[in-house]
């Protein structure tokens, strides 16, 4: 049975999240990362902040995140760790992989 695992690196430590779809994986990441860049605490003030036009923002609201397709979130997803290559104390991936017999 194949599995998604979400992990990441923050301040030198690891975690690690295991999904039964990917779809879940990528919502775990993308709310990870949208934490760690402290983006819902006030989203406005954060794309402002990073000079983001109002209709180049990232979906981050879960409820909208839910309704989007797996091929999409990844898009987002991407989007959303992009803005994390700067900062040497996060990083994080998505890998699949199969539990064992």
């Amino acid at each position: 049975m194949n599995i998604w695992v979400f992990w990441n690196r923050a301040n030198g430590e690891n975690f690690a999240t295991t999904h039964l779809t990917e779809k879940g994986a990528y919502l775990a990441a993308i709310d990870d990362v949208v934490c760690w860049l402290g983006a819902q605490d006030d989203p406005d003030n954060f794309f402002k902040s990073r000079d983001i036009p109002e209709k180049e923002r990232l979906p981050h609201l879960e409820e909208e995140l839910k309704k989007m397709s797996r091929g999409k979130l990844y898009e987002v997803f991407m989007q959303w760790a992009e803005l994390t290559w700067d900062d040497y104390e996060y990083e994080c991936e998505i890998m699949e992989t199969r539990i064992q017999g």
